[in-house]
């Protein structure tokens, strides 16, 4: 499995790196990397797909400004996110019939080529949270509250997923194409501003939670840090006051 690892990452590593899986497909190899579920449906698998994959990554530091050098770098040993995202490119298609919070990649099996749990987590959480914002994009109106939920949910990955809705929308009707990219830019533009300000400075903390409301540690304590921060967002609070008084509401609820 490492000398598979190793070949199928060099291979992925080049500016068009996801050619490498049409050649894996003309070659009858899919299944030998990937496993028999992957591929069972009627040739899944799209071409396209995998080209938009690089094509948004060469643009992606004109889409995502400030982006730096992101894509470069590494999970793993030999392992860069630019390569993570073609793999999870790869894997996307089966599952853009419904885009949706029910997206599951992680039924996907990549023994063969042995993964990091981070290379995974990372690989899994770009098809799962492209999807969500597909979702978003479909909505009439997007608050800050769906916004800070879908960005805080894949932090660790958020320019992947935005990317990967863009490519998935490639090829698309005009005007759907338009309505992703603005709300991609907006998302973009929501993850630089509002939500790095609120993630680095929270109004409250899980002590705040605990003392003023004296309920035992465990994971109440997070789902109300999360309510207050959404609400944050869409800007019903403003100060550490207001959320104290909203923390009251929510508690008494």
């Amino acid at each position: 499995s490492e000398r598979i690892k190793h070949e199928f990452l060099k291979a992925l590593a080049g500016p068009r790196g996801s050619e490498f899986f049409l050649l894996l497909d003309n070659a009858g190899y899919i299944r030998e990397v990937f496993g028999n579920t992957l591929r069972d449906k009627a040739r899944a698998f799209l071409p396209g797909s995998v080209r938009h994959a690089d094509l948004v990554l060469e643009d992606a530091g004109r889409t995502l400004p400030g982006i730096g050098l992101h894509f470069h770098q590494e999970l793993e040993h030999d392992m860069t996110r630019a390569i993570a995202f073609r793999i999870a490119a790869f894997l996307f298609p089966g599952y853009n019939e419904q885009p949706s919070d029910e997206c599951d990649p992680f039924n996907v099996p990549m023994a063969r080529l042995a993964l990091s749990a981070k290379s995974s987590r990372t690989i899994h959480g770009t098809v799962a949270g492209a999807c969500r914002v597909l979702g978003l994009a479909g909505e009439s109106r997007c608050t800050g509250s769906d916004m800070y939920r879908v960005l805080s949910d894949h932090d660790g990955h958020i320019p992947e997923i935005l990317l990967m809705a863009l490519a998935s929308g490639m090829g698309e009707p005009t005007g759907a194409s338009s309505s992703l990219r603005k709300a991609c830019s907006e998302l973009w533009e929501f993850a630089q501003g509002q939500y790095r300000m609120q993630k680095t400075g929270p109004l409250l903390s899980g002590k705040d939670i605990l003392d003023s409301t004296g309920i035992p540690p465990g994971p109440m304590v997070g789902r109300l840090l999360r309510q207050v921060e959404e609400a944050r967002a869409d800007g019903l609070i403003r100060s550490r006051r207001e959320a104290f008084s909203y923390l009251r509401k929510l508690y008494r609820s």
